[in-house]
């Protein structure tokens, strides 16, 4: 991937959009740790708060990477847990 500089969140995102691609605005530490160079792009965008930086990667990757999260189990709940099987109450 290349470096690019965007005028605004919006061009960012129809770029993003067109291209197959996901774009990460805040906190993205986390996804430079766990991915190789080579699968993201670090970009520049112009926001109404000045210029900030945004991740741009595949979104096949960024889904690849969340399923092998171990925290992704603790997020989402069980289908068959409690909460799911509670029955509901009729009323009448």
């Amino acid at each position: 991937m290349h470096s690019r500089k965007f005028e605004s969140k919006a061009a960012l995102v129809a770029y993003a959009e067109q291209n197959g691609l996901t774009c990460l605005m805040e906190s993205f530490a986390k996804w430079r740790g766990r991915l190789s160079p080579e699968q993201y792009d670090v970009v520049e965008v112009r926001t109404s708060r000045g210029l900030k930086s945004a991740m741009l990667l595949p979104k096949a990757v960024l889904k690849a990477a969340w399923e092998t999260d171990p925290l992704r189990k603790a997020l989402i709940p069980e289908r068959d847990s409690a909460c799911f099987r509670r029955k509901r109450h009729h009323v009448g």
